[in-house]
C-alpha cells in the first residue's frame, strides 16, 4: 500500500485493508481491534537511527483522531477495513518517507504501508501547500490570472494598476496613451507656424504644444498631462 502526506502533517488517519492469510480468494480479515492478541504495528522513518518504533494501540472513534488509535471502519458493511491513527511523530518533518508494518494477529496477512512524506501538500486544492503561489483561487482577487484563446483576462482594476505605473522618464503609462491619441487622432492648429497645438481626443484642452522652426524642427515641447 502506498500513499503520500505532507511532512509535518498532524492528526493523520489512514484507512487500511487487512487480508486473511487463510483465504484463497483474497478475503479480508474482520474482527480485529486495538487489543487483539498478537497484533503489532511498527513504523520506521527514512534516515532515522535506531530500532523501529512500536505503536501502543488504543481504541478510537472512527473519524476522530486519537494518537495510535485503531478501530474497525464498519464491521457490518465493510468487514476487514480499519482506521489507523498515526502518531504525529511518524509523519513529522525531517524524513522523506515512513514505512509501517502490521502483523501478528491470528490469520492476518502481514501488511506493509509506505507513506511518502512530501514537501508539498496534495490535499491543498488551492496551491498544494506552495507558499510562493497565491493562496486564492485562480481568476479571483489575489489569485493567478486565467486566460483563454484570447490571452490573459484582466479586470478593470488590474488594468488601471498597469496604466497608472510611472515610467522611468516621468509620465504615467496612461498619459503616454493619451498623448499618442492626441497626436494621432486629436484636432490640431497652427500648422505652418512656429507653434503647433494638438487637442486631446475629447477636445477639452491642448494636450501637446510644439514650438518649431520653419523646417518643423522642435525647439520646445509642452505636455499638458491630465494626471
Amino acid at each position: 500500500m502506498f500513499i503520500s502526506r505532507k511532512a509535518g502533517s498532524t492528526s493523520v488517519i489512514i484507512q487500511i485493508a487487512v487480508k486473511d492469510c487463510t483465504s484463497t480468494t483474497g478475503a479480508l480479515l474482520p474482527g480485529l481491534a486495538f487489543n487483539t492478541s498478537g497484533l503489532a504495528i511498527y513504523y520506521s522513518r527514512t534516515g532515522a537511527p535506531g530500532d523501529v518504533v512500536g505503536l501502543n494501540l488504543v481504541t478510537a472513534t472512527k473519524g476522530t483522531w486519537t494518537s495510535q488509535g485503531f478501530i474497525a471502519v464498519d464491521e457490518n458493511h465493510t468487514p476487514g477495513l480499519y482506521e489507523l491513527h498515526l502518531p504525529n511523530a511518524a509523519v513529522a518533518a525531517g524524513s522523506t518517507s515512513v514505512i509501517i508494518h502490521a502483523s501478528g494477529a491470528a490469520n492476518m496477512l502481514p501488511l506493509v504501508i509506505l507513506i511518502e512524506l512530501t514537501a508539498i501538500d496534495n490535499q491543498d486544492p488551492v496551491r498544494a501547500g506552495l507558499s510562493a503561489l497565491p493562496n486564492a483561487a485562480a481568476a479571483t482577487n489575489g489569485g493567478l490570472p486565467t486566460n483563454d484563446n484570447e490571452g490573459v483576462i484582466l479586470s478593470s482594476a488590474e488594468l488601471w494598476k498597469i496604466l497608472n505605473l510611472q515610467t522611468p522618464s516621468g509620465p504615467y503609462l496612461s498619459d503616454i496613451f493619451e498623448l499618442l491619441l492626441s497626436w494621432l487622432a486629436g484636432k490640431s492648429t497652427g500648422g505652418g507656424s512656429t507653434e503647433i497645438r494638438f487637442r486631446d481626443f475629447a477636445d477639452t484642452r491642448d494636450a501637446v504644444i510644439l514650438t518649431v522652426d520653419s523646417m518643423g524642427n522642435r525647439s520646445a515641447v509642452l505636455l499638458n498631462l491630465s494626471s
